[in-house]
């Protein structure tokens, strides 16, 4: 049945690359690997494996979650017992797994695909925070080391310095630096002190000088080096909201009425898009045009949200945001302009 399992697997993979068709392969194949811990774990080892393999083929963290759950409830099962070499060993895939993902410029797939998991781990009955302290976190920090190392090895390379050395080279320099403190800051909060310290650490002028420019040469980086006041995270968002009126809004490019769009850090469950439908009828949002929910993405009228009894309050947005946030991190919004959110303290969000 597995070996059956896993040609529906590929096939997902080859020639469609259907994400739908692997995840529910998976699924089963979960649901199977979980059932089998105790009775025989060679089973479950060998649905570990044809997920794994899966996971290595398309990186999509639809898939990848699940093989993190069955991790998660290999460990729930046999941690207890002192099998600690098959849960290393496992863990061990799980990272490599990651490790690949690097090469397709995908850096964040372990903890993207961990994001998935608080969202759907307790429909197994589990529970994620020991293993993510004990052993996922681990090797995750691992694999950030290994990539903060090469970033920063390749910026202070002396034999690289003059081929590296016009606009394009530090506009990618700068992408590079970007996409490793905005991917991991979340759950390694002082990432952009520790390339910032390795960079200083060379005593190297000319280095310096060039890790300066990289910092000139993004907003983002200006603000988490305490450059900018540009706004980054949902909680920096707020705050100015409440600091602001409707009228100034104009003024900044932000608009308060016409369609808008929020962004989510994952896929959203039927749960969750349970609750914010729940959420768009307290609203009056009835309709396709007012609300329209997607994968990983609301669109909503901002009027419909913000004018109520013929006057603006912008109260009821403030509000709208923090419950549509409290059910699943917004990355994103778009009113006029776009703000770009960082994430914080992965740990602590909300399932």
């Amino acid at each position: 049945m597995i070996h059956e399992l896993g040609l529906i697997l590929f096939s997902a993979w080859v020639p469609d690359y259907d994400v739908e068709k692997g995840e529910k392969g998976c699924k089963i194949l979960l649901r199977l690997g979980i059932d089998f811990i105790e009775t025989d774990i060679d089973v479950t080892e060998s649905c570990f494996n044809a997920i794994d393999d899966l996971a290595g083929d398309m990186f999509e963290p639809e898939i990848f979650s699940k093989e993190i759950i069955l991790a998660i409830a290999v460990y729930e099962k046999l941690e207890k017992h002192g099998n600690q070499e098959l849960i290393n060993k496992i863990t061990n895939w799980i990272r490599k797994n990651d490790e690949y993902s690097h090469d397709s410029d995908t850096i964040t797939y372990l903890l993207d695909s961990m994001e998935c998991v608080k969202s759907e781990v307790s429909k197994y009955g589990l529970e994620v925070t020991n293993y993510y302290k004990k052993q996922l976190l681990p090797a995750l920090e691992k694999n950030i080391n290994e990539q903060i190392k090469n970033t920063t090895d390749f910026l202070i390379d002396v034999d690289q310095r003059e081929e590296f050395d016009d606009e394009f080279d530090l506009n990618y320099d700068t992408e590079q630096i970007v996409k490793l403190i905005h991917g991991f800051e979340r759950i390694r909060p002082q990432i952009s002190q520790e390339i910032k310290s390795i960079i200083s650490a060379t005593n190297d002028s000319i280095c310096i000088q060039r890790f300066s420019r990289i910092i000139h040469n993004s907003k983002f980086l200006q603000k988490v080096y305490g450059r900018s006041n540009m706004i980054t995270t949902f909680n920096e968002l707020i705050e100015f909201l409440e600091k602001n009126s409707i009228d100034e809004f104009s003024r900044i490019g932000l608009s308060a009425y016409g369609y808008s769009s929020i962004v989510f850090n994952t896929k959203l469950t039927k749960e969750q898009i349970r609750k914010l439908k729940e959420i768009g009828r307290r609203y009056e949002l009835t309709n396709d045009v007012e609300w329209e929910i997607d994968d990983k993405q609301l669109g909503f009228m901002m009027d419909s949200v913000v004018y109520k009894n013929k006057r603006e309050d912008m109260k009821n947005l403030i509000v709208f945001l923090k419950e549509v946030n409290d059910i699943a991190p917004i990355v994103d919004i778009t009113t006029g302009i776009s703000f770009n959110l960082r994430e914080l303290n992965f740990l602590k969000n909300k399932d």
